[in-house]
């Protein structure tokens, strides 16, 4: 999404976090995962904290940038599936076991304030083989978001 976003992010990383709050700078900035002089686990690159970036406002909404990432290839597969915050980690992991199993990319972006999640499988239509993996890939994501969970009520 960084061909889209432009926001510097590193394009090695697995996955990328951006967390918005609503509020004064100050009230935002209590409820950071950075306050009070947290440091991110030792694996995180990087860490920022500011105003709302443009990779935020491009992955809000209609036409969010995990679309964006999709429509420039000939045909994605979007899901979407629910799942519990606090198992995000363990669907990342398993989204990229499919990922080889399969041998097709699938970028994910997720709202967890909702417990959202969004694959999107990239693959050739014109190859038979290919949407036959996609079809599988997607029934087996569909049922790890089952398997999981529904989120817990706000």
């Amino acid at each position: 999404m960084e061909e889209f976003v432009h926001a510097g992010y590193d394009l090695d990383a697995a996955a990328i976090l951006l967390c918005e709050s609503d509020g004064t700078p100050e009230e935002s900035r209590r409820r950071s995962p950075h306050d009070g002089g947290a440091q991110p686990r030792r694996r995180d690159r990087h860490s920022r904290l500011g105003e709302r970036s443009r990779a935020a406002e491009i992955l809000v909404g209609p036409g969010s940038g995990v679309f964006r990432v999709g429509s420039h290839l000939a045909d994605y597969y979007c899901m979407d599936g629910t799942i519990p915050r606090k198992r995000l980690g363990e669907v990342l992991h398993f989204i990229g076991a499919m990922e080889k199993k399969y041998g097709l990319r699938c970028p994910t972006s997720s709202t967890q304030g909702d417990g959202n999640l969004h694959p999107l499988i990239l693959f050739d239509g014109n190859d038979p083989d290919q949407l036959h993996r996609t079809e599988q890939f997607a029934s087996e994501v569909l049922q790890k978001c089952i398997e999981v969970g529904v989120p817990s009520p706000a």
